[in-house]
């Protein structure tokens, strides 16, 4: 297989997106496939940013969810808008007379993505972090709607930090400035720096012995 990954680092042309004819599934029920012109037709996978989940994932009875993607900064927000525009590309080209179904929904001020999963999807926890590949495999239609099929068909997932006993961080290195042992005082003397707080009763005489008297 063939693919080719828009990471968003260079422009995309719409104009190489290629639907092939309506393919009939079942009785109402139809599909088209969707393919990058890059050098022959590959199958297109978009960068899926790394989000936070706000939900668990456990146990999951349908192979679909709703993916919030939260936070919304910039990566996230080109996501958004980059599927924002090959939808609307899409619906150009097709020009089909029935309701386009939104592959991005809103609840509570978030934004969420309606993706196709696969059985390894599971066991993924609040606050961890994802991210991955969106397929854009094909368009489907029914009897009263159509949409885009995506799929999250890799990822990484990467759980919360529950605690830093594992965790190590480097040591930093300190330097302390020493106290030079000797100063050079008037008469070219050299007298040592006391480093203590106990002075000898002898060397306490002398000192005074040798402060000016007051007149």
């Amino acid at each position: 297989m063939s693919y080719y990954i828009y990471d968003f680092k260079n422009d995309f042309d719409f104009d190489k997106l290629i639907i092939t004819k309506q393919i009939k599934i079942d009785n109402n029920i139809f599909r088209y496939n969707l393919y990058y012109l890059d050098d022959v037709p590959k199958d297109l996978f978009i960068k899926l940013p790394s989000i936070r989940l706000i939900y668990n994932y456990t146990n999951l009875k349908y192979p679909q969810i709703k993916l919030p993607l939260f936070p919304q900064y910039d990566k996230v927000l080109n996501f958004l808008s980059f599927l924002k525009k090959i939808q609307k590309n899409i619906k150009e080209k097709l020009e089909i007379n029935k309701i386009f179904t939104n592959s991005i929904d809103k609840k509570d001020n978030l934004k969420l993505i309606k993706l196709n999963i696969f059985s390894n999807f599971k066991d993924l926890k609040t606050n961890g972090e994802l991210n991955g590949f969106v397929n854009i495999s094909h368009i489907w239609e029914n009897e009263k709607s159509y949409g885009l099929s995506l799929a999250l068909s890799k990822f990484n997932y990467t759980p919360k930090v529950e605690n830093f006993d594992n965790i190590f961080i480097d040591d930093i290195d300190y330097k302390i400035n020493t106290i030079p042992k000797k100063v050079i005082t008037k008469n070219e003397e050299n007298i040592p720096i006391c480093t203590s707080f106990k002075i000898s009763p002898n060397l306490l005489m002398c000192a005074i012995n040798k402060l000016n008297k007051i007149t």
